[in-house]
């Protein structure tokens, strides 16, 4: 299957900071229905957040009010190839607590033909 000319968005999947605790979450259950070229975690609560690709290991780091912007596309391998977050990935959040806000997840993917 070779991918199309056109973009479609994942459904915006949110976490309600107020369930925020030293254990990892998932944003979105059930991870992505398709491979995703370009993934935002916005964090628009008032908590640090640490973010987890599998539910276990700490991955990355958002500051309160702040975005992560994963442009797998832009970080390819040689002409032709493609680079992105596979099929079914759920991406985790934990904090030191509970907070006010809400943390979003937004994937971008191009259809299989």
């Amino acid at each position: 299957m070779t991918a199309r000319n056109t973009v479609y968005a994942q459904p915006l999947a949110s976490f309600n900071a107020v369930g925020l605790t030293v254990n990892f979450k998932a944003i979105n259950v059930g991870g992505f229905t398709a491979p995703c070229f370009l993934v935002r975690v916005i964090n628009s609560s008032n908590m640090d957040i640490t973010i987890s690709y599998d539910g276990v290991t700490p991955n990355d780091y958002v500051l309160s009010e702040e975005v992560l912007t994963l442009p797998t596309q832009s970080n390819a391998g040689p002409i032709s190839q493609a680079a992105y977050i596979k099929e079914g990935t759920t991406i985790y959040v934990k904090a030191a607590g509970a907070g006010i806000g809400m943390i979003y997840l937004a994937a971008y993917y191009q259809p299989r033909m």
